[in-house]
């Protein structure tokens, strides 16, 4: 990258504001669309719907050498389109990941080529960049797991509030998730992860047992099934990877 880079941000409305905000705090104004054309370095925050469109209007007007990092929220195939758009060598798949109510938790991951150097760049601009591959896609692979486990969550904590609901300990079950999540660290994952593959026959014994709770109460659980799935596998010898 140049020692004195020229860092447009497009998107400002989906997400690229904050990003450009944190350029200024840096000391670096960002350049606008208007002066596009004389960018080393686009990062494009958009939707899964909007980022063939703007990799589309900005390839014509990217400099040579210049980088086209996009920051939606792709599939790996979707990220190796959009690069065949642009001039070979030039695009960056990319993306932003986060905790949900922690806005200053925001990490960016890059892959594709000179990820490196672009991640390198940004850190020094004090964004929280990494790159974790030079492969077109890798980024996206990482951000699609990422997106996997959030809604996964997510959607196990309406199942538990809306039995609980039923069950008329909906406050209480609240309450519980808060202080669960108030207390759990990288160590209660491992946690999960070891005890899951040591005792899942144990676990999956449990699992009647709430299943056998919550058709009493007449609720139908939107989880318990997948769970159930997931130690039918484990029964049938499949491993858990990183579990030890």
């Amino acid at each position: 990258m140049s020692d004195s880079p020229r860092i447009a941000v497009l998107g400002l409305a989906d997400g690229g504001a904050a990003i450009a905000e944190r350029l200024r705090a840096a000391g670096l104004e960002p350049l606008d669309e208007e002066r596009l054309d004389d960018a080393t370095l686009v990062l494009a925050v958009g939707t899964p719907m909007t980022a063939r469109r703007l990799a589309q209007a900005t390839a014509p007007r990217l400099a040579p050498g210049a980088r086209y990092v996009s920051l939606a929220l792709l599939t790996p195939s979707r990220a190796r389109a959009l690069a065949a758009l642009l001039p070979e060598g030039a695009f960056v798949d990319g993306a932003v990941l986060g905790i949900p109510g922690d806005p200053d938790g925001r990490r960016m991951l890059l892959a594709g080529p000179g990820a490196p150097a672009i991640a390198e760049l940004l850190a020094d601009l004090g964004v929280d960049a990494e790159a974790v591959s030079e492969e077109v896609g890798a980024a996206s692979t990482r951000a699609q797991l990422h997106s996997l486990l959030v809604k996964g969550v997510a959607a196990t904590l309406v199942d538990v509030l809306w039995a609980a609901e039923v069950l008329g300990d909906d406050a209480g079950a609240h309450a519980e998730i808060l202080r669960w999540f108030e207390e759990a660290s990288a160590a209660s994952a491992q946690a999960l992860l070891r005890d899951t593959a040591e005792h899942h026959k144990t676990r999956q014994l449990e699992l009647t047992d709430v299943s056998e709770m919550l058709a009493e109460a007449g609720y139908e659980p939107t989880m318990t099934d997948g769970i159930g799935l997931t130690h039918s596998r484990l029964l049938h010898s499949r491993k858990i990877p990183h579990a030890r």
